[in-house]
Protein backbone atom coordinates (compact mmCIF):
# COMPACT_ATOMS: atom_id res chain seq x y z
CA UNK A 1 0.00 0.00 0.00
CA UNK A 2 0.96 3.12 -0.95
CA UNK A 3 2.13 5.65 1.63
CA UNK A 4 4.31 8.66 2.24
CA UNK A 5 7.78 8.43 3.33
CA UNK A 6 10.10 10.71 4.52
CA UNK A 7 14.60 10.15 4.17
CA UNK A 8 16.58 11.82 6.24
CA UNK A 9 19.77 12.67 4.41
CA UNK A 10 21.42 14.63 6.67
CA UNK A 11 21.36 18.33 5.52
CA UNK A 12 19.16 17.08 2.30
CA UNK A 13 14.98 16.13 3.04
CA UNK A 14 13.79 14.23 0.15
CA UNK A 15 10.48 13.82 -0.44
CA UNK A 16 8.70 11.50 -2.11
CA UNK A 17 5.02 12.01 -2.12
CA UNK A 18 1.98 9.10 -3.47
CA UNK A 19 -1.83 9.27 -3.92
CA UNK A 20 -3.13 9.35 -0.30
CA UNK A 21 -5.20 6.94 0.89
CA UNK A 22 -9.25 7.02 0.45
CA UNK A 23 -11.23 8.83 2.90
CA UNK A 24 -13.60 6.03 3.50
CA UNK A 25 -10.91 3.81 5.60
CA UNK A 26 -11.60 4.71 8.89
CA UNK A 27 -9.04 5.90 10.96
CA UNK A 28 -8.04 2.53 13.43
CA UNK A 29 -7.93 0.99 10.21
CA UNK A 30 -5.30 3.16 8.91
CA UNK A 31 -3.31 3.50 11.88
CA UNK A 32 -2.87 -0.80 12.00
CA UNK A 33 -2.11 -0.79 8.21
CA UNK A 34 0.87 1.89 8.67
CA UNK A 35 2.00 0.97 11.83
CA UNK A 36 5.81 -0.92 12.00
CA UNK A 37 6.52 -4.47 12.47
CA UNK A 38 9.35 -4.53 14.63
CA UNK A 39 10.13 -8.15 13.47
CA UNK A 40 9.84 -7.19 9.63
CA UNK A 41 13.36 -6.61 7.98
CA UNK A 42 15.00 -2.75 7.80
CA UNK A 43 14.50 -1.41 4.27
CA UNK A 44 17.42 0.61 3.01
CA UNK A 45 17.23 3.36 0.59
CA UNK A 46 20.39 4.79 -1.00
CA UNK A 47 20.04 8.54 -1.55
CA UNK A 48 20.35 9.18 -5.44
CA UNK A 49 23.53 10.06 -6.89
CA UNK A 50 23.53 14.37 -6.29
CA UNK A 51 25.44 16.85 -8.53
CA UNK A 52 26.25 20.22 -7.32
CA UNK A 53 25.52 22.62 -9.65
CA UNK A 54 26.30 26.43 -9.93
CA UNK A 55 23.72 29.07 -8.46
CA UNK A 56 21.54 30.90 -10.54
CA UNK A 57 22.34 34.15 -12.15
CA UNK A 58 19.95 36.20 -13.86
CA UNK A 59 20.60 38.92 -15.89
CA UNK A 60 17.96 41.67 -15.52
CA UNK A 61 17.97 44.33 -18.29
CA UNK A 62 16.82 47.85 -16.02
CA UNK A 63 15.55 50.80 -18.75
CA UNK A 64 17.78 53.53 -18.42
CA UNK A 65 17.24 56.47 -15.95
CA UNK A 66 18.41 59.53 -17.31
CA UNK A 67 18.49 62.18 -14.53
CA UNK A 68 16.02 64.66 -14.21
CA UNK A 69 16.82 68.02 -15.54
CA UNK A 70 17.53 70.87 -13.49
CA UNK A 71 15.54 73.97 -13.78
CA UNK A 72 17.13 77.42 -14.05
CA UNK A 73 16.52 80.54 -14.76
CA UNK A 74 17.90 83.20 -18.21
CA UNK A 75 18.32 86.59 -17.18
CA UNK A 76 18.93 88.56 -20.41
CA UNK A 77 21.77 90.84 -20.07
CA UNK A 78 22.72 92.24 -23.42
CA UNK A 79 20.04 94.37 -25.59
CA UNK A 80 19.64 91.04 -27.56
CA UNK A 81 21.08 88.06 -27.27
CA UNK A 82 20.58 85.16 -29.86
CA UNK A 83 18.64 81.38 -29.26
CA UNK A 84 20.79 79.09 -30.81
CA UNK A 85 19.84 75.35 -32.46
CA UNK A 86 22.49 73.37 -29.45
CA UNK A 87 25.29 75.01 -27.59
CA UNK A 88 27.98 75.01 -30.22
CA UNK A 89 28.12 78.64 -30.75
CA UNK A 90 28.48 78.09 -34.56
CA UNK A 91 25.25 76.68 -34.96
CA UNK A 92 22.12 77.91 -36.63
CA UNK A 93 20.53 80.96 -34.66
CA UNK A 94 16.95 80.12 -34.35
CA UNK A 95 15.57 83.47 -32.94
CA UNK A 96 16.32 86.49 -30.31
CA UNK A 97 15.96 87.28 -26.81
CA UNK A 98 15.80 90.66 -25.28
CA UNK A 99 17.23 92.38 -22.43
CA UNK A 100 15.26 92.25 -19.48
CA UNK A 101 13.50 89.10 -20.07
CA UNK A 102 13.79 86.42 -17.68
CA UNK A 103 12.77 82.70 -18.53
CA UNK A 104 12.69 79.14 -16.89
CA UNK A 105 14.63 76.82 -18.53
CA UNK A 106 16.73 73.36 -17.60
CA UNK A 107 20.18 72.92 -17.81
CA UNK A 108 22.41 71.02 -19.84
CA UNK A 109 25.92 70.35 -20.41
CA UNK A 110 28.30 73.04 -22.24
CA UNK A 111 30.81 72.25 -24.72
CA UNK A 112 34.05 74.36 -25.62
CA UNK A 113 32.76 77.40 -26.70
CA UNK A 114 29.63 77.49 -24.16
CA UNK A 115 30.90 77.41 -20.93
CA UNK A 116 27.02 76.88 -19.31
CA UNK A 117 24.23 75.65 -21.84
CA UNK A 118 20.70 75.96 -20.43
CA UNK A 119 17.19 74.53 -23.31
CA UNK A 120 14.43 76.66 -23.76
CA UNK A 121 10.53 75.58 -23.48
CA UNK A 122 10.30 76.88 -26.92
CA UNK A 123 13.48 74.72 -28.80
CA UNK A 124 17.04 75.46 -28.77
CA UNK A 125 18.87 77.52 -25.75
CA UNK A 126 21.51 79.83 -24.76
CA UNK A 127 25.08 79.66 -23.78
CA UNK A 128 25.99 81.24 -20.58
CA UNK A 129 28.00 84.65 -20.76
CA UNK A 130 26.86 84.68 -24.84
CA UNK A 131 24.19 87.99 -23.71
CA UNK A 132 22.58 86.17 -20.78
CA UNK A 133 23.19 85.11 -17.23
CA UNK A 134 22.24 81.37 -16.10
CA UNK A 135 20.96 80.96 -12.33
CA UNK A 136 19.72 78.36 -10.23
CA UNK A 137 17.11 80.71 -8.53
CA UNK A 138 14.98 83.40 -9.78
CA UNK A 139 16.28 86.65 -9.28
CA UNK A 140 15.62 90.43 -9.94
CA UNK A 141 17.26 91.56 -13.12
CA UNK A 142 20.08 93.04 -12.94
CA UNK A 143 19.07 96.15 -15.41
CA UNK A 144 15.37 96.81 -15.62
CA UNK A 145 14.18 97.44 -19.08
CA UNK A 146 10.76 97.94 -20.17
CA UNK A 147 9.19 95.10 -21.88
CA UNK A 148 7.33 95.32 -24.82
CA UNK A 149 3.33 95.40 -24.63
CA UNK A 150 2.31 92.32 -26.94
CA UNK A 151 -1.23 93.35 -26.36
CA UNK A 152 -1.16 96.66 -27.69
CA UNK A 153 -0.73 97.83 -31.61
CA UNK A 154 2.22 99.68 -30.34
CA UNK A 155 4.33 97.79 -27.74
CA UNK A 156 6.20 100.89 -26.89
CA UNK A 157 5.91 104.15 -26.53
CA UNK A 158 7.44 106.38 -29.08
CA UNK A 159 9.02 110.14 -29.63
CA UNK A 160 10.94 112.10 -32.48
CA UNK A 161 13.78 113.92 -31.92
CA UNK A 162 13.10 117.21 -32.72
CA UNK A 163 15.87 118.14 -34.55
CA UNK A 164 19.79 116.79 -36.07
CA UNK A 165 22.35 117.68 -33.64
CA UNK A 166 20.30 116.65 -30.22
CA UNK A 167 22.72 115.44 -27.90
CA UNK A 168 21.79 111.74 -26.72
CA UNK A 169 23.83 111.14 -23.36
CA UNK A 170 25.81 108.19 -22.13
CA UNK A 171 24.87 109.07 -18.71
CA UNK A 172 22.73 111.75 -16.82
CA UNK A 173 23.93 115.03 -16.13
CA UNK A 174 25.41 115.99 -13.01
CA UNK A 175 23.76 119.37 -11.48
CA UNK A 176 26.90 121.52 -12.62
CA UNK A 177 26.42 119.35 -15.89
CA UNK A 178 23.30 120.26 -15.99
CA UNK A 179 23.82 123.77 -16.18
CA UNK A 180 26.10 123.93 -18.87
CA UNK A 181 23.55 121.52 -20.63
CA UNK A 182 20.84 124.35 -20.09
CA UNK A 183 23.39 126.56 -21.55
CA UNK A 184 22.91 125.12 -24.62
CA UNK A 185 26.91 123.11 -23.85
CA UNK A 186 27.55 119.70 -23.43
CA UNK A 187 30.33 119.41 -21.23
CA UNK A 188 33.16 117.49 -22.58
CA UNK A 189 33.11 114.93 -19.58
CA UNK A 190 29.72 113.93 -20.54
CA UNK A 191 29.97 110.76 -23.10
CA UNK A 192 27.37 111.54 -26.11
CA UNK A 193 26.60 111.29 -29.82
CA UNK A 194 24.40 114.27 -31.87
CA UNK A 195 21.88 112.40 -34.12
CA UNK A 196 22.04 113.21 -37.57
CA UNK A 197 18.52 113.19 -40.06
CA UNK A 198 15.54 111.83 -39.13
CA UNK A 199 15.60 109.95 -35.52
CA UNK A 200 12.51 108.20 -33.89
CA UNK A 201 13.38 106.67 -30.27
CA UNK A 202 11.45 103.81 -27.94
CA UNK A 203 10.71 105.49 -24.94
CA UNK A 204 11.92 103.16 -21.61
CA UNK A 205 11.15 105.64 -18.54
CA UNK A 206 11.22 108.84 -17.38
CA UNK A 207 13.81 110.21 -15.09
CA UNK A 208 14.59 114.07 -13.11
CA UNK A 209 17.68 115.50 -12.45
CA UNK A 210 17.65 119.43 -10.11
CA UNK A 211 13.54 119.33 -11.65
CA UNK A 212 14.56 118.99 -15.13
CA UNK A 213 12.76 116.19 -16.81
CA UNK A 214 14.60 113.49 -19.29
CA UNK A 215 13.74 110.34 -21.00
CA UNK A 216 15.42 106.85 -21.01
CA UNK A 217 15.52 105.76 -24.48
CA UNK A 218 15.41 101.44 -24.66
CA UNK A 219 18.66 101.57 -25.79
CA UNK A 220 19.85 102.89 -22.88
CA UNK A 221 20.99 106.73 -23.60
CA UNK A 222 18.72 110.04 -22.17
CA UNK A 223 17.48 112.79 -23.76
CA UNK A 224 15.90 116.26 -22.35
CA UNK A 225 12.45 115.97 -22.40
CA UNK A 226 12.48 119.35 -24.68
CA UNK A 227 14.15 117.41 -27.18
CA UNK A 228 11.86 114.70 -28.01
CA UNK A 229 7.74 114.63 -29.79
CA UNK A 230 5.63 112.25 -28.35
CA UNK A 231 3.97 110.04 -31.15
CA UNK A 232 0.49 110.05 -31.88
CA UNK A 233 -0.20 106.55 -33.28
CA UNK A 234 -2.34 106.73 -36.46
CA UNK A 235 -5.98 106.17 -36.76
CA UNK A 236 -5.96 103.84 -40.20
CA UNK A 237 -7.33 100.55 -39.09
CA UNK A 238 -7.78 97.29 -40.93
CA UNK A 239 -10.59 94.83 -41.96
CA UNK A 240 -11.49 91.71 -40.66
CA UNK A 241 -13.79 90.07 -43.19
CA UNK A 242 -16.06 88.43 -40.75
CA UNK A 243 -19.39 89.39 -42.43
CA UNK A 244 -18.32 91.04 -45.98
CA UNK A 245 -16.16 89.91 -48.87
CA UNK A 246 -14.37 91.47 -51.92
CA UNK A 247 -13.98 94.32 -53.30
CA UNK A 248 -13.93 96.29 -50.59
CA UNK A 249 -12.76 100.18 -51.51
CA UNK A 250 -10.57 102.40 -49.24
CA UNK A 251 -11.21 106.14 -49.78
CA UNK A 252 -7.58 107.06 -49.86
CA UNK A 253 -8.22 111.33 -50.82
CA UNK A 254 -8.69 113.96 -48.04
CA UNK A 255 -11.88 114.44 -48.69
CA UNK A 256 -13.99 112.73 -51.19
CA UNK A 257 -17.48 114.07 -53.16
CA UNK A 258 -20.36 111.04 -52.71
CA UNK A 259 -23.19 111.22 -55.31
CA UNK A 260 -26.23 109.80 -56.78
CA UNK A 261 -27.21 108.93 -59.75
CA UNK A 262 -30.83 110.01 -60.35
CA UNK A 263 -33.08 107.65 -62.90
CA UNK A 264 -32.21 110.77 -65.90
CA UNK A 265 -28.79 110.00 -65.38
CA UNK A 266 -27.53 112.96 -63.73
CA UNK A 267 -25.44 113.18 -60.66
CA UNK A 268 -26.19 115.01 -57.14
CA UNK A 269 -23.70 115.23 -54.38
CA UNK A 270 -24.79 113.14 -51.42
CA UNK A 271 -21.93 114.24 -48.93
CA UNK A 272 -18.57 113.45 -48.16
CA UNK A 273 -15.97 110.48 -47.33
CA UNK A 274 -13.20 111.03 -45.43
CA UNK A 275 -9.96 109.42 -45.99
CA UNK A 276 -9.07 105.82 -44.78
CA UNK A 277 -13.19 105.04 -45.10
CA UNK A 278 -14.13 101.68 -46.61
CA UNK A 279 -17.43 100.44 -47.91
CA UNK A 280 -18.44 97.01 -50.19
CA UNK A 281 -18.05 97.34 -53.76
CA UNK A 282 -20.99 96.31 -55.64
CA UNK A 283 -20.56 97.54 -59.26
CA UNK A 284 -18.57 99.92 -61.45
CA UNK A 285 -19.81 102.26 -64.01
CA UNK A 286 -18.77 105.00 -66.29
CA UNK A 287 -20.49 108.53 -65.95
CA UNK A 288 -19.93 111.42 -68.87
CA UNK A 289 -16.58 109.62 -69.33
CA UNK A 290 -15.29 109.45 -65.37
CA UNK A 291 -15.17 106.17 -63.80
CA UNK A 292 -16.81 105.29 -60.27
CA UNK A 293 -17.54 102.56 -58.48
CA UNK A 294 -21.04 101.67 -56.89
CA UNK A 295 -20.84 101.20 -53.12
CA UNK A 296 -23.66 98.75 -51.32
CA UNK A 297 -25.58 101.06 -50.21
CA UNK A 298 -26.41 102.76 -53.96
CA UNK A 299 -24.05 105.65 -53.97
CA UNK A 300 -21.00 106.37 -56.37
CA UNK A 301 -17.39 107.82 -55.55
CA UNK A 302 -14.96 108.30 -58.21
CA UNK A 303 -12.64 105.44 -58.89
CA UNK A 304 -9.55 107.38 -58.63
CA UNK A 305 -10.37 108.55 -55.36
CA UNK A 306 -10.34 104.93 -54.02
CA UNK A 307 -8.17 102.18 -53.58
CA UNK A 308 -9.73 98.92 -54.25
CA UNK A 309 -9.19 95.38 -52.92
CA UNK A 310 -10.18 92.73 -55.42
CA UNK A 311 -10.12 89.34 -54.80
CA UNK A 312 -6.94 87.29 -56.07
CA UNK A 313 -6.17 83.81 -57.53
CA UNK A 314 -4.57 81.10 -54.84
CA UNK A 315 -1.10 80.46 -56.19
CA UNK A 316 -0.52 77.20 -57.37
CA UNK A 317 2.46 76.42 -54.34
CA UNK A 318 0.12 77.13 -51.60
CA UNK A 319 -2.12 74.14 -50.42
CA UNK A 320 -6.19 74.69 -50.04
CA UNK A 321 -6.97 76.33 -46.99
CA UNK A 322 -2.79 76.98 -46.45
CA UNK A 323 -2.77 80.95 -45.12
CA UNK A 324 -1.21 83.52 -47.69
CA UNK A 325 -0.77 86.84 -48.07
CA UNK A 326 -1.50 89.42 -51.31
CA UNK A 327 0.09 92.80 -51.44
CA UNK A 328 -1.39 94.74 -54.49
CA UNK A 329 1.40 97.19 -55.47
CA UNK A 330 -0.55 99.13 -57.72
CA UNK A 331 -3.77 99.50 -55.48
CA UNK A 332 -1.51 99.59 -52.09
CA UNK A 333 -3.71 97.27 -50.22
CA UNK A 334 -3.38 94.07 -48.74
CA UNK A 335 -5.25 90.92 -48.38
CA UNK A 336 -4.89 87.78 -46.12
CA UNK A 337 -6.17 84.73 -47.59
CA UNK A 338 -7.23 81.38 -46.10
CA UNK A 339 -7.45 78.95 -48.93
CA UNK A 340 -9.61 80.56 -51.83
CA UNK A 341 -11.09 82.73 -48.48
CA UNK A 342 -10.40 86.06 -47.95
CA UNK A 343 -9.92 86.58 -44.24
CA UNK A 344 -8.04 90.44 -43.33
CA UNK A 345 -8.05 93.73 -45.57
CA UNK A 346 -5.84 96.95 -45.20
CA UNK A 347 -4.06 99.44 -46.74
CA UNK A 348 -0.78 99.71 -47.05
CA UNK A 349 2.58 101.80 -48.52
CA UNK A 350 5.31 100.36 -50.59
CA UNK A 351 8.29 101.45 -51.88
CA UNK A 352 8.26 104.76 -53.40
CA UNK A 353 10.50 105.68 -56.55
CA UNK A 354 14.37 104.61 -56.46
CA UNK A 355 13.22 102.22 -53.36
CA UNK A 356 10.52 99.78 -55.41
CA UNK A 357 9.12 97.01 -53.33
CA UNK A 358 10.42 93.76 -55.51
CA UNK A 359 7.60 92.05 -57.24
CA UNK A 360 7.36 88.13 -56.82
CA UNK A 361 6.49 85.35 -54.09
CA UNK A 362 8.20 84.94 -51.00
CA UNK A 363 7.95 83.41 -47.65
CA UNK A 364 8.29 84.83 -44.20
CA UNK A 365 11.69 83.82 -42.64
CA UNK A 366 12.00 86.14 -39.87
CA UNK A 367 9.83 87.62 -37.30
CA UNK A 368 10.36 90.23 -34.60
CA UNK A 369 8.27 92.13 -32.31
CA UNK A 370 9.94 95.22 -32.82
CA UNK A 371 13.08 96.16 -34.90
CA UNK A 372 15.44 98.82 -35.54
CA UNK A 373 15.87 100.03 -39.05
CA UNK A 374 18.16 102.43 -40.63
CA UNK A 375 18.96 103.99 -43.71
CA UNK A 376 19.69 106.60 -46.12
CA UNK A 377 17.22 108.96 -47.71
CA UNK A 378 17.40 111.82 -50.18
CA UNK A 379 15.53 113.80 -48.81
CA UNK A 380 16.54 113.38 -44.79
CA UNK A 381 20.10 112.47 -45.66
CA UNK A 382 19.63 109.14 -43.01
CA UNK A 383 16.68 107.62 -41.06
CA UNK A 384 17.20 105.80 -37.96
CA UNK A 385 13.75 104.38 -36.59
CA UNK A 386 13.71 102.43 -33.24
CA UNK A 387 11.57 99.57 -32.35
CA UNK A 388 9.99 99.21 -35.62
CA UNK A 389 6.46 96.74 -34.68
CA UNK A 390 5.68 93.62 -36.08
CA UNK A 391 8.62 93.29 -38.36
CA UNK A 392 8.25 90.02 -40.68
CA UNK A 393 11.56 89.84 -42.98
CA UNK A 394 10.91 87.69 -46.16
CA UNK A 395 13.53 88.65 -48.71
CA UNK A 396 17.15 90.23 -47.49
CA UNK A 397 16.20 93.17 -45.40
CA UNK A 398 12.09 93.87 -47.27
CA UNK A 399 9.88 93.18 -44.64
CA UNK A 400 6.24 93.82 -43.60
CA UNK A 401 5.90 95.81 -40.92
CA UNK A 402 3.88 98.26 -38.61
CA UNK A 403 4.58 102.24 -39.13
CA UNK A 404 4.08 104.34 -36.04
CA UNK A 405 5.76 108.00 -37.96
CA UNK A 406 2.85 108.60 -40.79
CA UNK A 407 -0.62 107.84 -41.02
CA UNK A 408 -0.45 107.88 -45.32
CA UNK A 409 -1.24 104.53 -46.01
CA UNK A 410 -2.76 104.11 -49.19
CA UNK A 411 -0.01 105.95 -50.97
CA UNK A 412 3.99 104.75 -51.47
CA UNK A 413 6.43 106.13 -49.37
CA UNK A 414 8.65 103.47 -47.59
CA UNK A 415 12.04 102.45 -48.41
CA UNK A 416 10.80 99.01 -50.01
CA UNK A 417 9.36 97.54 -47.23
CA UNK A 418 5.71 97.60 -46.96
CA UNK A 419 4.05 99.66 -43.81
CA UNK A 420 1.12 98.70 -42.58
CA UNK A 421 -1.12 100.63 -39.40
CA UNK A 422 -0.32 99.38 -36.41
CA UNK A 423 -3.34 97.71 -35.45
CA UNK A 424 -2.92 95.64 -39.10
CA UNK A 425 0.50 95.01 -38.56
CA UNK A 426 -0.28 93.37 -34.97
CA UNK A 427 -3.39 91.32 -36.41
CA UNK A 428 -1.34 90.04 -39.08
CA UNK A 429 1.93 88.71 -36.97
CA UNK A 430 -0.32 87.19 -34.86
CA UNK A 431 -1.82 84.80 -37.80
CA UNK A 432 0.79 84.14 -39.69
CA UNK A 433 3.60 81.92 -39.26
CA UNK A 434 6.12 81.10 -37.48
CA UNK A 435 4.37 81.23 -34.24
CA UNK A 436 7.28 83.40 -31.66
CA UNK A 437 7.35 81.19 -28.25
CA UNK A 438 6.05 83.05 -25.58
CA UNK A 439 9.72 85.48 -23.72
CA UNK A 440 10.85 85.51 -27.39
CA UNK A 441 11.37 88.65 -29.09
CA UNK A 442 12.29 87.18 -32.44
CA UNK A 443 11.83 83.75 -34.52
CA UNK A 444 13.94 82.73 -37.30
CA UNK A 445 12.09 79.73 -39.37
CA UNK A 446 10.07 79.78 -42.94
CA UNK A 447 6.66 81.07 -42.39
CA UNK A 448 3.42 82.10 -44.31
CA UNK A 449 3.68 82.85 -48.33
CA UNK A 450 3.54 86.37 -48.96
CA UNK A 451 2.95 87.29 -52.71
CA UNK A 452 3.37 91.11 -54.32
CA UNK A 453 2.06 91.81 -57.50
Amino acid sequence: MNRCTAVDYRQRRHLALTPMMPSSIPLLLLSTLVAPDPGAPTLRLDPPAYEATPPMRLRVSLPEVEPQPRKVFVEVVDFDATVHASSRRDTWGLGVLRRGTVLAATRGRGRPGCSGWASLAGGGGVCAGDGVRISDELRTPSTVTLAPDVDEDLPYRYAKIAEAGTPRLARLPLSDELEQLQAGTVPSELPHVRTQGVVFVAIDRPYEVDGVSFVRTLEGDYLALDDVRPIVPPQTMGQPLIEVTLPIAFVHAGETPIVAQGDDGTLRPMGTAFRTARFDVTASRAVDDRDYVVSDAGWLVAREDVRLATPKRRPSSVEPGERWIHVDLDEQVLVAYEGDRAVFVTLVSTGKAGYETPRGQYRVRRKFVSRRMTGPDPDTGTYDIAEVPWAQYYHGGYALHGAYWHDEFGQVRSHGCTNLPPSAARWLFRWTAPNIPAGWHGRYRAGTVVVFG
